[in-house]
């Protein structure tokens, strides 16, 4: 015969919960790890022209110390074409911040054969 332990006075029962499975919280955090990289590779499609568009302007920032301006791009992944619209590299300060180069519109198109 089993006995009830001892009540004492002013302590409230401990509520026992049932221990959760290890492989119930691996599972979620798999879930989510998977959701966080689908959602990321969806929002890097869907943005992909402008952070391509940024990434150029801030690449020829970079190699040349002109600042470069490009009003459209567009980056067609399967398709290996390119094409940019009014691109503008301006002078650095010191040759007056004068437009140095402005090109309307560049298509380019990769043949993969």
């Amino acid at each position: 015969m089993s006995e009830a332990p001892p009540k004492i006075a002013g302590l409230a029962p401990v509520a026992r919960r049932k221990p959760k499975r290890v492989w119930v919280r691996v599972v979620k955090w798999v879930a989510c790890a998977c959701a966080c990289v689908l959602l990321v590779v969806v929002l890097g499609l869907v943005f992909k022209d402008a952070l391509i568009k940024t990434f150029a302007e801030h690449k020829i920032k970079a190699k040349t110390g002109m600042v470069a301006k490009i009003d459209s791009l567009e980056v067609g992944l399967t398709s290996g074409r390119v094409w940019l619209k009014n691109l503008r590299i301006y002078n650095t300060v010191e040759f007056g911040g004068s437009t140095f180069l402005e090109v309307p519109e560049i298509y380019v198109e990769v043949d993969p054969m």
